[in-house]
């Protein structure tokens, strides 16, 4: 049976003070104004999958977060969302069967060791197959696509 994401829920995480998104099985499209956070949200589901299967099955979580999005010096806590005066951000990924991956990390994090709570609840056991690519820099290399301003 092939396992998949059902859910996703951030808590001041980079652009979102609040997520709670349920997916539809199949496939799921992402539509929103530029900086509203499509592609960061991307960027987690990748980080979330890749864990389970291959060469990043042994970093974990908290690595995978941190060289998918690079935060200046490697700081996890600059992932934090600034503007909400919180002192942590929650990331939870859910999937069929109930399994779930979780972490919490506190906005002045220097270190992925410094993720606490990275719970992967029966999450490792069956790997999740992903592929991620970001779209526009896809689409302006084919043919009859032209920016738009």
């Amino acid at each position: 049976m092939v396992k998949s994401i059902t859910r996703i829920q951030l808590e001041n995480f980079t652009s979102f003070a609040k997520l709670d998104v349920e997916f539809s099985p199949g496939i799921n499209v992402l539509i929103g104004a530029n900086g509203t956070g499509k592609t960061h949200l991307l960027k987690i589901l990748y980080s979330a999958c890749a864990v389970t299967t291959g060469e990043d099955q042994s970093k974990g979580f908290a690595q995978k977060i941190r060289n998918v999005f690079t935060p200046y010096e490697g700081r996890i806590g600059r992932l934090a969302r600034r503007m909400s005066g919180s002192v942590s951000t929650r990331i939870t990924v859910h999937r069929m069967g109930g399994e779930n991956l979780s972490a919490k990390f506190p906005n002045h994090a220097n270190r992925p060791e410094e993720m606490k709570g990275c719970v992967e609840t029966g999450w490792s056991k069956a790997a999740l197959a992903s592929a991620y690519f970001h779209v526009e820099a896809r689409l302006a290399h084919a043919a009859g696509f032209l920016p738009t301003s």
